[in-house]
């Protein structure tokens, strides 16, 4: 007897083929086919896709947020986190980030969920520059700006031209905090 599934199953096979494939694989059909099991088991954990989807997002933004935003919490100093942060930004695996984000583009209830999830993104690093003693007035701009250079490379279809060192991080954190 084949390891029955559970919605984390689910979940993060979801995710993985969302990189992979994009939105149009978030089906039961497809994904029980490509996980060699019957769409009755998708309807055991979910409703139904919307419903699923839902989960998907929130799975989502717990991984590459809320997540993150605990684990650089355990550092010890602003600079830290800003460097952790940053450097994480720019060295993630984009798969993920750009299929949501296409996504988004034609789902309105997706394109809600990214737009909170960037909210809180620029929220956080608006507080690390705070943090690090950045003008109140300037913490905005400079969020905004690492945050969009981070979608940037998100962008970027060039691997060569995604690649960051660990010295163009330091040097990014340098330009941030000023």
């Amino acid at each position: 007897m084949a390891k029955r599934l559970t919605a984390d199953d689910w979940t993060n096979f979801g995710l993985r083929e969302l990189a992979k494939s994009g939105p149009a694989c978030l089906r039961a059909d497809v994904l029980a086919k490509r996980l060699g099991v019957s769409r009755g088991s998708f309807y055991w954990h979910f409703k139904n896709i919307d419903d699923y989807e839902t989960i998907v997002l929130a799975a989502w933004r717990e991984r590459t947020t809320e997540r993150v935003i605990s684990e650089l919490e355990s550092k010890q100093t602003p600079l830290e986190r800003l460097r952790d942060l940053v450097g994480r930004a720019m060295t993630i695996n984009i798969d993920l980030e750009r299929a949501i984000r296409s996504w988004a583009a034609n789902d309105p209830k997706v394109a809600k969920v990214v737009a909170a999830v960037d909210q809180r993104r620029l929220d956080y690093v608006e507080t690390l520059l705070d943090e690090l003693g950045v003008d109140h007035s300037d913490a905005p701009v400079r969020a905004r700006t690492v945050y969009w250079a981070s979608l940037g490379r998100v962008m970027m279809t060039s691997q060569r031209l995604r690649k960051v060192s660990s010295q163009d991080i330091d040097q990014m954190v340098k330009l941030i905090i000023g």
